[in-house]
């Protein structure tokens, strides 16, 4: 079997007035994706691999000299598909044929990097691999950043590292206890590292008897940590 080259395509874009490209590579015989975004505006410059084989993404932040596991995100069409979206697309996708997404993140353990394979080890070098968990923001906090405490936290915000080794939280005073209740201490979060990825979303149309990809998804990635706990 002749081996194929990976399709590269380039998708140019324009966020908030500013101008950039996004670069895909496509390998199907590997079933891999690679794209790679500059930094813009306030987002970071990274590249994300997906690996459709052990469905698992992997993003790396050269200004971290990090990378992070989490799953593939499932409207992401498979290698053939997305290669099919992107021939017959508009490479200038519009705000006016795109979904946005936002998801938020926290990391939850470091990866065996030997348990991944080849592709991804040589993806992310000598960076280490935290796998991340996603975090609903949407009712737990207030103006995403916030959320008070109701004596037991939620089991997926127990998970949240606090941003530093040295964070800011309530004293006890000379009795010992807090200046306010378990309950009514506030929990302060931090976005760090906006990160966004443009891709296709494609379907099969059964009128057409064919794969059809009409719709553009822009999606935002953040990680959040514990910035402080305090009292009212």
């Amino acid at each position: 079997m002749i081996p194929r080259n990976p399709a590269k395509f380039k998708v140019s874009i324009t966020e908030n007035g500013t101008n950039y490209v996004e670069e895909v590579e496509i390998d199907e015989e590997k079933e891999l994706e690679y794209f790679h975004v500059p930094a813009h505006n306030e987002v970071a410059q990274a590249d994300h691999v997906y690996d459709f084989k052990n469905n698992l993404a992997v993003r790396r932040l050269i200004n971290q000299g990090t990378c992070y596991l989490e799953p593939l995100p499932q409207d992401l069409p498979k290698p053939s598909a997305l290669k099919r979206g992107f021939k017959t697309a508009s490479q200038s996708p519009s705000s006016e044929n795109s979904v946005i997404a936002r998801k938020y993140w926290t990391v939850s353990e470091q990866v065996d990097k030997n348990l991944l394979r080849q592709e991804v080890q040589d993806f992310c070098g000598d960076f280490p691999v935290f796998r991340v968990e996603e975090v609903n923001l949407s009712n737990k906090t207030r103006s995403g950043l916030e959320k008070r405490s109701t004596g037991n936290v939620p089991a997926q915000f127990q998970r949240i590292p606090f941003c530093t080794s040295t964070p800011v939280v309530p004293t006890r005073g000379p009795n010992g206890n807090f200046a306010c209740l378990p309950h009514e201490m506030l929990y302060t979060m931090e976005v760090r590292d906006i990160l966004c990825t443009w891709y296709i979303i494609c379907h099969y149309d059964k009128g057409m008897r064919s794969m059809v990809c009409p719709v553009w998804k822009h999606e935002f990635n953040s990680y959040v940590c514990y910035k402080s706990v305090n009292c009212p």
